[in-house]
């Protein structure tokens, strides 16, 4: 999946803390932009666990763009209004 060819990678939300790790190694390692759509981000299945953003992760953010939503982050249907954030060199290269 991922080799010197790889310049992109999108995902969402719904996969474990210890595989953002291992995404976030793998972008690294092959010098991918990693954009992940973080519009579910507090909704879990255990209340007790604390969703990790995968740009939080060490050496991941200039590599990082998050996408968020209001419609689907705070259920409030028909609301157009989403975000990007990112480090500033990222942003303004896109």
């Amino acid at each position: 999946m991922f080799n010197s060819r790889t310049r992109l990678i999108t995902l969402n939300t719904s996969n474990s803390p210890l595989g953002k790790v291992y995404i976030a190694s793998i972008c690294k390692k092959y010098n991918v932009i990693c954009i992940f759509d973080e519009v579910y981000e507090w909704i879990t299945s255990d209340k007790n666990k604390k969703h990790i953003r995968i740009a939080t992760l060490p050496n991941i953010w200039q590599k990082t763009l998050t996408n968020g939503s209001t419609g689907k982050t705070f259920s409030s249907t028909g609301f157009k209004l989403g975000w990007t954030i990112g480090s500033e060199h990222l942003i303004r290269s896109c």
